[in-house]
């Protein structure tokens, strides 16, 4: 991954530190081989470690594999949706977004869990009063 030796120099870590603190938050089993490989580009984590390297680092996925050179998200003109980054950028703002990963990081798993799954049940309640509000038969 591009960042990741960059990220774990920053933080001071050497890759046994890395490997140590990394295996024992997120129960993985990672060996300095693999940190190696992944820091050389040589092999890239699955979906659910690059999520968890980035909450590590309290970046995002995208600025971990060198998408954006913003560590808290989106970026005008990374090739993403612009629309949806400006709205991103617009609700959140970097530092809040950057303190609720500090704070999630803190988090046992299970209060992430329950933190993910109220804020898909809110999305989906937002969703649902949009749709009624939209519907012009309800006029």
């Amino acid at each position: 991954m591009i960042r990741l030796k960059e990220l774990r120099k920053n933080k001071q870590l050497t890759q046994e530190e890395l490997i140590s603190q990394f295996n024992f938050k997120y129960g993985r089993k990672y060996t300095a081989a693999a940190i190696s490989m992944f820091e050389n580009g040589k092999r890239i984590p699955e979906t659910q470690a690059l999520m968890d390297f980035a909450d590590f680092f309290n970046v995002s996925v995208d600025y971990l594999l060198g998408r954006t050179d913003e560590p808290g998200g989106f970026q005008k003109g990374d090739g993403g949706d612009e629309a949806v980054a400006e709205k991103e950028v617009k609700t959140v703002k970097p530092k809040a977004y950057v303190e609720l990963h500090r704070l999630i990081d803190e988090l046992p798993h299970s209060d992430v869990e329950e933190l993910l799954n109220t804020a898909i049940f809110k999305k989906k309640k937002a969703e649902q009063v949009h749709e009624h509000v939209d519907d012009p038969d309800d006029f």
